[in-house]
């Protein structure tokens, strides 16, 4: 069954004629051969469809959906209605992976008897590159009771200590990429809209639905996925006025699939930290958006004073943070604005010299 059964990659792709020809390259020459490579050009005004349709000509695994823009769950979600694998996985169009990723993920699953794989990236910056793991341990099965309890409520979440101490590795496990799923396993889910939910929250909703039905996983710590973080048009790049609302919106979106689903206590407590951490991945997007530096402001004292964001940061547990992340949460805990948002700035200009 694993020998020969297909693997579909879903490649949705915008304004990426810069990056695709990497990103093709390390799909159609992956050591595991049987694959259906969906690509979806999402409104492209570049290259990126050219270049596309060159790659059909010369690989029958490559099958293109070219559509006016619709953003980035629309591509996932229309390549899936029509995708045919046992398999499936995502790749976005400026990341590219290792060529045996597909088979040692195969290997994994049939020795395991899982449906789905989860692996280790690497942080593809212009000059360097880091390697970022979600566990401590090479190698992990997980039973379906493990599956629940450790992966689906992590996905609402960090909530023991030594994932609290990591604040910064919030999505390390949300993100649709990375991983090889069983298609029967997920087929009946999709992504939320961007306009719906905004974006980052995309992955994170998938995959608190989805691992609700996997029996059985196996993480590896194999760095096959390289993600870039210097491609300017990417969606996460974009600074909208209403992130915030958006990001309450999701909030209480997933607090309604725990009241749904008659989650236990601990996938409350862990999403009200998820919400308070995000106060990070947000707060960098605003401070490196164009406005001026008084609307940024603004727009960071409103999240610091919010409400719903005050009642799930007071709940927070920063003993077993870093002494950085506890200063930062704990000036956000007290309201403190103006501090925040210097260790916001200083954190940014850190960052991009990475």
């Amino acid at each position: 069954m694993y020998q020969d059964a297909k693997i579909s990659i879903i490649v949705p792709a915008y304004n990426v004629q810069n990056y695709i020809t990497q990103c093709l390259d390390s799909l159609i020459h992956q050591t595991y051969r049987n694959l259906e490579i969906i690509v979806v050009n999402d409104g492209s005004k570049d290259d990126t469809l050219n270049i596309i349709n060159e790659y059909a000509k010369n690989d029958n695994r490559i099958i293109i959906i070219n559509q006016e823009n619709q953003g980035l769950s629309e591509s996932r979600n229309n390549a899936m209605n029509i995708a045919t694998g046992e398999y499936i996985m995502f790749v976005d169009a400026d990341d590219w992976v290792e060529t045996n990723m597909c088979e040692i993920c195969m290997s994994e699953l049939k020795n395991e008897g899982a449906d789905l794989v989860l692996f280790s990236y690497i942080r593809e910056y212009e000059d360097n590159s880091i390697l970022k793991s979600q566990f401590t341990s090479n190698r992990i099965v997980f039973q379906q009771k493990e599956v629940k309890n450790l992966l689906e409520r992590r996905i609402f979440g960090p909530y023991e200590a030594e994932e609290l101490a990591y604040p910064e590795k919030l999505d390390s496990l949300s993100t649709a990429w990375g991983k090889l799923y069983q298609f029967e396993t997920i087929k009946k889910y999709r992504f939320k809209s961007f306009k719906e939910i905004g974006a980052t929250c995309e992955d994170v909703f998938f995959n608190a639905e989805a691992l609700g039905n996997v029996h059985k996983a196996v993480f590896i710590d194999e760095h096959f996925y390289h993600y870039r973080k210097y491609n300017a048009n990417s969606l996460t790049k974009t600074v909208e006025k209403k992130i915030f609302d958006k990001w309450k919106k999701a909030y209480r979106g997933l607090d309604k699939i725990i009241h749904e689903n008659q989650f236990d206590e601990t996938y409350k407590v862990a999403l009200n930290n998820r919400f308070s951490i995000n106060l990070i991945g947000i707060g960098l997007r605003i401070v490196n958006g164009a406005d001026n530096i008084k609307i940024k402001y603004k727009m960071i004292k409103d999240i610091v004073q919010d409400e719903l964001y005050k009642n799930a940061i007071n709940s927070l547990d920063i003993a077993s943070m870093p002494l950085h992340w506890k200063m930062f949460f704990w000036n956000a805990k007290h309201r403190i604005t103006f501090i925040v948002f210097v260790l916001l700035l200083m954190m940014s200009k850190l960052t991009s010299k990475k």
